[in-house]
């Protein structure tokens, strides 16, 4: 009976496909794709491996910046969000417990007359009340 695949001897060592890349994730085996080569799937593990390795580093730095041991949804959220090409890759993402990302706009921060004008009248325009602001009635 002849035996399928290669002899590999007494002594010789087998070694998968991920040991002779170099990787950590594993090299699936192309079972359901018949017209996939075994070096897309190399190229795939590959590029999931980077991936991983980057939000994990982004998020390990998000939790020694947040003064904490371990890593949470809250911190792969602010690591992909705060890195402006994971941000493009993964904008449509939704992360459960990743909280939200906090962002006050200049708009609201002014506080000179005519800005604060400005804001009654967008902010109230539909109900068509005029707000006194305490401040600026006495003036």
């Amino acid at each position: 009976m002849v035996d399928k695949g290669k002899n590999l001897g007494s002594n010789a060592k087998r070694r998968s496909r991920s040991s002779k890349a170099g990787l950590k994730f594993p090299v699936a085996i192309g079972k359901y794709a018949k017209r996939v080569s075994a070096g897309a799937l190399v190229f795939l593990a590959t590029v999931l491996e980077y991936l991983a390795v980057e939000v994990l580093e982004l998020a390990g730095i998000a939790v020694r910046n947040d003064k904490r041991t371990h890593i949470t949804p809250r911190h792969i959220q602010l690591a992909t969000r705060f890195h402006k090409e994971l941000y493009q890759f993964l904008r449509d993402l939704t992360i459960p417990n990743g909280g939200f990302i906090p962002k006050i706009t200049n708009f609201c921060c002014l506080t000179t007359r005519v800005t604060l004008q400005r804001m009654s009248f967008l902010l109230l325009r539909r109900r068509r009340i005029r707000l006194i602001i305490p401040s600026l009635a006495s003036q």
